[in-house]
């Protein structure tokens, strides 16, 4: 079984005497590795600059919805734990020049994991 730090608004999730919650069960983690793994710009992180999305590409060149909508679907079923993807919608909003993507996806165990809104800036 794996363990992570519980985040909360991209933050440590810390209970009222102080000590950090993790996230323990699959669902949690898949729902959270998944969001890093979308927000993560690629080269960012500095352990594996291999990992993340290559948004300024994606974004900043003439790459059609389905295009954007392809990789960003490769991450989310590359996701540990993850299994398939149920439903799914994404866009980008040029006056705001934020991806917004919503999706469900089925995890082992059946359960299923939604994410709404979830923006890339």
């Amino acid at each position: 079984m794996s363990y992570d730090f519980k985040l909360q608004d991209n933050d440590l999730s810390i209970n009222k005497t102080g000590d950090i919650i993790l996230s323990k069960t699959k669902i949690e983690l898949s729902r959270q590795w998944v969001q890093i793994r979308l927000k993560t710009i690629l080269t960012e992180w500095f352990l594996d600059q291999n990992q993340g999305v290559d948004w300024f590409n994606l974004l900043s060149r003439r790459n059609t919805r389905a295009e954007i909508d392809s990789v960003v679907k490769r991450v989310i079923v590359t996701t540990k734990y993850i299994t398939k993807i149920l439903t799914y919608s994404g866009g980008y909003n040029p006056e705001t020049q934020k991806y917004s993507i919503n999706f469900s996806a089925g995890a082992e165990g059946g359960e299923v994991i939604t994410i709404n809104n979830l923006e890339i800036t």
